[in-house]
This record gives structure tokens, sequence and C-alpha cells, in this order.
């Protein structure tokens, strides 16, 4: 968040620890099934594929928008790695 929109919010800022791989992978399952309408066994592929790079639902929400199909998950990550996509 850039500094003057946090000053905005003083003093309800907040500070979370990070996701363990294992709740990172339940969030983005249930997220990409029940509010992105992805389907079980790919949202458990991106899940899967996204935990490694990084804890941010976001990515994961992005993926389930543009992929269809493992192929589509596998190249997307595959550029996302390449030119330093994931972030967070």
């Amino acid at each position: 968040i850039p500094p003057e929109n946090v000053s905005r919010f003083k003093p309800y800022v907040f500070h979370f620890k990070e996701y363990t791989k294992e709740d990172f992978i339940k969030v983005v399952e249930k997220f990409l099934v029940e509010r992105e309408g992805v389907e079980p066994e790919l949202a458990s592929y991106i899940a899967q594929k996204v935990s490694p790079h990084t804890r941010d639902v976001r990515a994961a929400r992005g993926l389930g928008r543009v992929c269809k199909n493992r192929e589509e998950v596998n190249k997307n990550i595959e550029i996302l790695t390449k030119y330093g996509g994931f972030k967070g």
C-alpha cells in the first residue's frame, strides 16, 4: 500500500501472518470454486502450482480467471516465473 494511503487508515493497519502452505491451498481451492466458478480439480491444481511461488490468493485468482486447463496453468506459471510476475 502506498505510504500516502496507509496514513489514511492509521491506527487501523493490521499485519497478518502469512498463510502456511496447507492453509493457502485450502483457501485458494475454496475461493476459486465458490467465488470464481473454477472446477474443483483445476482449483486444486492451481493452488498447488502457485503455493511454491507466493501466498497471495490474488495470484491464484488471476490464473483461475484465465486458465481453463492444466496446460494453460503450466504455461502461465512458466511465464510468471520467467518474468518475475509473482509478487507477495
